[in-house]
């Protein structure tokens, strides 16, 4: 934003915070719109630009699909094409304020980056029932940091499992305890994932399930490291060492 009034004014900023352009719209319309269209050169860069911006994100499956979407947007594109405004604009999909854009970064803000992982991992299963209730397999395994969420994971384990829900495509809060009602909101409302997982077919889904839950496991992988880590840095202990090696391994190796 300092940078955006800086270069632009604040008239500028508060007009845009009151367009209604979702965070990815509002990136593609102010950087296309410095591309020579005649010129193959200027949109090589432009592609280079994204791509970047794109790698800065910290959630990676985030970023692999805003990267997807917009060289999607880019492969229909071709260099010789005098793109007039209204062009440009036909290629900008209208739908969350910047606001509410903003808004929602600050309420995740104060979420670990696991837990939004995990936000993630368990929205995808409670709003694709069908998909899960066939590979249960996947989520029956997953261990959670909170033990309110470990619980909930079994619940929902066995809401899939249930003749009473076999015809839920997502769940329903009131079918579950009190207790667990935060937890789905908390999951509803700040799962990161919730933003590229829609019209997703199954394959999609599961693929974006499985590249989530290993983030997971490389975020244990790391912990355990800088344990050990700290461990081996008060006491030189060989078999500390060893184990810390073999997990330096097992990170190197995914």
């Amino acid at each position: 934003p300092d940078s955006y009034i800086n270069e632009k004014g604040k008239e500028s900023f508060v007009k845009l915070c009151n367009n209604k352009l979702d965070i990815q719209s509002f990136i593609w319309q102010e950087y296309y719109k410095q591309v020579d269209k005649n010129n193959p050169h200027s949109l090589t860069l432009f592609e280079k630009k994204i791509r970047s911006l794109c790698g800065e994100v910290k959630d990676k499956v985030l970023a692999k699909y805003f990267l997807n979407g917009f060289l999607a947007k880019i492969n229909e594109l071709t260099p010789n094409i005098n793109y007039k405004k209204r062009n440009t604009l036909n290629l900008i999909k209208k739908s969350i304020p910047l606001q509410e854009t903003k808004d929602t970064y600050i309420k995740r803000n104060k979420f670990k980056e696991r837990e939004l992982k995990e936000f993630s991992i368990l929205f995808l299963v409670c709003n694709n029932l069908d998909i899960f209730r066939k590979n249960v397999e996947l989520i029956s395994d997953v261990k959670f940091t909170d033990d309110l969420m470990n619980d909930f994971n079994k619940k929902l384990v066995d809401y899939l499992l249930s003749e009473k829900f076999f015809d839920r495509k997502t769940i329903v809060s009131s079918d579950f305890d009190d207790k667990f009602k935060e937890v789905i909101n908390l999951i509803n409302n700040n799962a990161p994932v919730k933003i590229i997982c829609k019209n997703k077919n199954e394959s999609e889904i599961i693929e974006m399930f499985n590249e989530i839950k290993s983030e997971i496991r490389q975020l244990e992988l790391q912990n355990k490291i800088q344990f050990l880590e700290d461990k081996v840095s008060l006491n030189l202990d060989e078999k500390l060492y060893s184990e810390l090696l073999s997990l330096r391994n097992q990170l190197k190796g995914g």
